[in-house]
């Protein structure tokens, strides 16, 4: 492990995350993609989520796929299979079968990249800035959503219509250039080699290991996360132009965006520290409010109202920067460092679930019953899961106190519960601490 974690490798790696996001991000108009080709919103629900199987299935073995080859050969598959699902994205003429495997690789190849980019920086940085490390690193991609949807929108002529299929032509070439970059940068960093030669890719082994270190309720927090990261990521681009939203001479989806992102960036720099010094629970609990009162947000956003965007736009930013890395930390902190692949698959696999569950219900809500309807459903459902890790929480700082109190080893840094409850979901023996009887 690194003892300057912040290096030059690290500079490589933050700019070969960002400009991918970058790349990813201007297909966040794939909804609008998928609605040139003639599909509906139902279409839309249902093409992002079993586009999202491909990953839902792959993840066991990418995990051990990472754990086995080490960081660089994943992490630049990763890139490659992004890139083959932007080219053939340009061969689509109507929604035929394969309109789901394009995007099945558009999100497997993001999925695979991100592991990595998890997986790489808890290897360099102590497990007492973890969290902060992954907060640094995804600051990469709130840099990129801040222009990304915007270039996207200029390319696609900001709102105009009919759009062209040589508009949405030069949005995926765009993204294909782009990654040159990331692909050169990956070939100059330095990534500590901490393969497992004696992995091997059986599910049955990812299963052994995600059971030996099972992190616990957090898990279906990430459900409900991916669920509610469908509406502005997939859905809001149609939702704009369904509602007629109209910002002149600006972009509505880059103004949302920018509001996000930028007061996401802010956020995530300035609280960068807070979760490991303050309590991780604590700040994804807030974070899960505020993504509940962006989706409540997008009720009030009409034709008359476009710049109510930004309010959505601030409160989701909010939401993204304090929960991503706190929920994330929570899902590897049992994982070793040689089954760390193992745990950033588990995390956005259970993400994956959201998504695929999530999405199509999303689309038939708002296909049937209105766009209202959608978003009450992933507002309430943030606030639920944020009710149901409060529960999981009590007992936590109801343990702390009490050592506290009994004036027992100083606390670690990240927040732990009682290993020998965890409320109905199985848990793993900790060695490392026995001693405090938490894990």
């Amino acid at each position: 492990m690194s003892t300057r974690p912040y290096d030059r490798s690290f500079a490589l790696a933050f700019v070969s995350q960002a400009i991918f996001a970058l790349a990813n991000m201007l297909l966040a108009h794939y909804a609008r993609w998928i609605g040139f080709l003639g599909g509906s919103t139902d279409d839309v629900g249902w093409i992002i989520g079993i586009g999202s199987v491909a990953g839902l299935v792959l993840r066991p073995w990418m995990a051990q796929f990472i754990d086995r080859v080490g960081n660089k050969a994943s992490w630049a598959l990763g890139y490659g299979i992004f890139g083959a699902g932007t080219i053939g994205s340009l061969w689509l003429y109507d929604l035929s079968w394969s309109v789901y495997v394009y995007r099945s690789c558009l999100v497997l190849g993001p999925a695979l990249v991100f592991a990595n980019s998890i997986t790489y920086i808890t290897k360099i940085f102590p497990d007492t800035r973890r969290t902060e490390a992954i907060g640094v690193m995804g600051a990469s991609g709130l840099a990129a959503m801040l222009v990304g949807p915007y270039i996207g929108d200029v390319i696609l002529g900001l709102g105009s219509e009919p759009r062209t299929r040589e508009d949405f032509t030069t949005l995926f070439l765009t993204a294909i250039v782009l990654m040159v970059v990331p692909f050169g940068c990956l070939f100059l960093i330095r990534v500590p080699d901490t393969r497992n030669r004696q992995t091997r890719l059986r599910l049955t082994d990812f299963v052994q290991t995600v059971r030996r270190y099972w992190p616990g309720g957090v898990l279906v927090v990430n459900v409900i996360h991916g669920l509610y990261m469908s509406v502005p990521f997939a859905f809001l681009p149609r939702f704009i132009d369904d509602a007629k939203i109209s910002i002149p001479g600006s972009s509505e989806l880059g103004t949302f965006f920018i509001a996000y992102a930028g007061l996401a960036l802010v956020l995530r720099v300035l609280t960068r520290r807070v979760p490991d010094r303050r309590g991780r629970r604590k700040v994804l609990l807030v974070g899960l409010c505020f993504c509940g009162t962006a989706a409540f947000s997008l009720l009030l956003v009409d034709s008359s109202r476009p710049w109510l965007l930004i309010v959505a736009g601030l409160a989701g930013g909010a939401g993204h920067a304090l929960s991503f890395p706190p929920l994330t930390s929570l899902c590897l902190e049992r994982f070793p460092a040689e089954a760390r692949g193992s745990g950033a698959a588990l995390s956005f696999l259970m993400v994956d679930v959201g998504t695929i569950g999530g999405a199509p219900l999303l689309g038939l809500l708002a296909e049937n019953y209105g766009w209202h309807a959608m978003f009450i459903a992933a507002g309430s459902a943030c606030f639920l899961s944020a009710s149901y890790y409060f529960s999981l929480s009590v007992p936590v700082w109801h343990e702390r106190a009490r050592r506290r109190r009994l004036g027992l080893a100083n606390e670690p840094s990240h927040e732990v519960a009682p290993r020998t409850k965890h409320y109905g979901l199985p848990v793993a023996k900790s060695s490392s601490e026995d001693a405090a009887k938490i894990h």
